[in-house]
């Protein structure tokens, strides 16, 4: 008779880089085809910045796990911590007004001309919204 003796599983260890942060969490460890759990959002930190999540590339263009997101032990591998901006921190500056505003009336259209304000304020500035309002009954503007 033969006895063939079950093979031991393979232990697979998933490393968590910090990726220029901190984390609590810097490994696990389990067993091959095993389910586990990625490091939840107070896990990480980084100054300024808010933990969003974890990346099998360093800048995130690679497989995407959330935080606390599930695992799938399936070989050595590592994954980077990935930060985004604070918004919810952030105190946002709105931009000045533009400058030197010129409405020029032609036909039936009318052009105009502006400097951007000396201060842009927290963000630049990277679209401009014009609206067409009138005061005059009657008085429609073409779409």
């Amino acid at each position: 008779m033969n006895y063939v003796a079950a093979a031991n599983p393979a232990l697979i260890t998933l490393d968590f880089d910090a990726n220029g942060g901190s984390c609590k969490t810097s490994k696990i460890t389990d067993f091959m085809g095993n389910w586990g759990k990625a490091p939840k959002a107070d896990d990480c930190s980084l100054a300024g910045k808010q933990f969003i999540g974890w990346n099998t590339s360093k800048d995130g263009s690679g497989i995407w796990i959330g935080p606390g997101g599930a695992l799938h032990f399936t070989g050595d591998n590592r994954v980077y911590a990935q930060f985004g901006s604070n918004y919810f921190n952030e105190v946002l500056n709105p931009p000045g007004a533009p400058i030197d505003v010129k409405a020029t009336p032609k036909w039936n259209r009318i052009t105009l001309n502006w400097n951007a304000p000396k201060d842009a304020g927290s963000r630049p500035i990277t679209n401009y919204l014009v609206q067409a309002l009138s005061k005059c009954p009657g008085l429609h503007f073409p779409p």
